[in-house]
């Protein structure tokens, strides 16, 4: 089989940008050749890990920066089959939106209005149109449909609306559309944030086995901190300063994990036991009882009941589609049915206290609100963590040098090398999710919820985060964190309280 790329001593300069005034992108000159389905004398799987992946990934196939010399990057396959480079992958990309093409706010809380039966696009509508925009014929279409759906565990979820679905289950469903493209490299960006274990398990053996059948060949772009799969063989890693060390999985992470040690001072995830918990009163902040929502006589969440007490902190846990963000979508006052359920919020029946009161008792950080940011917005970095008082998403001015203070206090914790003036659209994707962050702790809220906070954040931003959430709120904060990863979890999981969801009942708590 071909290469997709023959890379031979290859450096990428910016457009616009000569050799002589300008640094390379990478620093290190690039030898790389990457054949379909690993195929070749050693079989391999690459995995790029580094926050410039996706760069390096544009540049090899779109040339979005200039390859010198010109003669040093080739395109086997492309030219084989007499198409352009960019034709022949295609890529599963979490940072966009999956149904939306507003660059504005999206109303994340319009998904709940979607379990009451309105009639928007489904799943399997949804997929049937990717197929089609593939090219895919009529007698073929269903039968891809049916088989990538099976492959990635959709088909109990086809009749569901696109807007109704988790953040794991959206995951899944763009992988499938990057699949239904059908082409020769499968590239997947961050693939198993936000998937459950059982999920990421699937997700693996089935990139394995379309990875070795080239069917299709499959390049994974991963965070320093992710698990990288036992089928990786080879892993290319982009450090901060754009030095590139490629070579054995082994090899490589071993390097890269004595030199993060070195640079850090240790591991993100270290947690003593006294720190990150608070101190709890009888005072009930959130108070569920026999609370059940469904979906077209399914049940979403079937008799809960839960209390949340002052100081508390609390570990949620459940597989996706268990029934998390449903459940705290009744705590946010997001979802409308949180009006009829027996819910008393803050002293208050759910019924008499309103919804942007909730927003500045309670702050929030989830991959929702991280998707519904506006992209086109003029908000510099400072004005979207004080866009946290008050819970809005659009420009809120500070009201007293107090709040200015608070909002200077949280940049210099979480993103000392941001400069308050810069534009949120100019800013990483770890950038802004700390940003984020800084949002929904800048109220001092009595009740934090932080849905799976630390997702897109890279090593550094991590391990400031977890360390401020374990030393800097408030003792009498109560914090509902919500993680696949016992590890992130910012106190002693075994101090603090935890409940877990299956199947939208509560399975286990303590």
């Amino acid at each position: 089989m071909s290469a997709l790329f023959d890379a031979r001593k290859c450096l990428f300069y910016a457009l616009g940008h000569t050799t002589r005034t300008a640094k390379p992108i990478f620093r290190t000159p690039l030898t790389w050749t990457l054949h379909e389905g690993g195929q070749g004398a050693e079989k391999e799987a690459w995995a790029v890990i580094g926050p410039h992946s996706m760069r390096l990934v544009k540049a090899l196939f779109k040339q979005s920066d200039k390859p010198v010399p010109a003669t040093s990057l080739t395109h086997p396959l492309a030219a084989q089959q007499g198409v352009f480079p960019w034709e022949t992958y295609s890529v599963a990309n979490f940072s966009t939106r999956l149904s939306s093409a507003s660059d504005g706010f999206v109303d994340y809380t319009a998904r709940y209005g979607s379990l009451r039966g309105d009639e928007t696009l489904t799943v399997s509508a949804y997929l049937q149109s990717r197929a089609e925009l593939g090219g895919s014929r009529d007698d073929k279409r269903e039968a891809l449909v049916a088989g990538v759906a099976r492959r990635l565990d959709l088909e109990r979820l086809l009749d569901r609306p696109l807007i109704g679905l988790s953040n794991g289950q959206s995951r899944r469903l763009k992988i499938a559309h990057a699949l239904l493209q059908q082409r020769s490299l499968l590239v997947l960006e961050e693939p198993y944030t936000g998937l459950d274990p059982p999920s990421r398990h699937r997700l693996s053996d089935l990139l394995h086995a379309l990875h070795d059948a080239a069917a299709p060949s499959v390049l994974l772009l991963l965070k320093p901190s992710d698990e990288l799969p036992e089928y990786i063989t080879h892993v290319l890693h982009i450090g901060d300063d754009g030095c590139i060390s490629m070579g054995p999985k082994k090899t490589v992470v071993e390097a890269v994990e004595k030199a993060q040690k070195i640079a850090d001072g240790g591991s993100a995830y270290t947690t003593n036991a006294q720190v990150g918990l608070g101190e709890t009163s009888d005072r009930v902040l959130v108070d569920m009882r026999n609370v059940t929502i469904t979906h077209r006589n399914t049940p979403i969440l079937n008799n809960i009941s839960w209390k949340v007490r002052v100081g508390e902190r609390w570990h949620l846990q459940g597989y996706n589609g268990s029934g998390k963000t449903t459940l705290l979508s009744l705590v946010t006052g997001d979802h409308p049915q949180s009006y009829t359920k027996d819910i008393t919020l803050f002293d208050s029946p759910r019924n008499r206290i309103a919804t942007t009161q909730l927003a500045t008792l309670i702050g929030t950080a989830s991959p929702e609100i991280t998707a519904a940011f506006p992209r086109s917005t003029t908000l510099t970095a400072f004005d979207v963590v004080a866009t946290g008082f008050s819970g809005v998403f659009c420009y809120r001015p500070t009201r007293d040098a107090e709040e200015v203070e608070r909002v200077h206090h949280l940049l210099k914790e979480l993103t000392p090398d941001v400069d308050p003036k810069t534009p949120y659209t100019q800013l990483s994707q770890s950038e802004k999710n700390c940003l984020l962050l800084a949002r929904a702790l800048v109220g001092k809220s009595p009740l934090l919820i932080l849905d799976e906070p630390f997702q897109g954040m890279l090593p550094a931003d991590l391990k400031r985060a977890r360390k401020y959430l374990q030393t800097a709120l408030n003792s009498d904060q109560a914090v509902v964190f919500v993680t696949h990863y016992e590890k992130e979890v910012p106190w002693d999981i075994e101090k603090g309280r935890y409940i877990r969801l299956k199947d939208g009942r509560v399975d286990f708590v303590h």
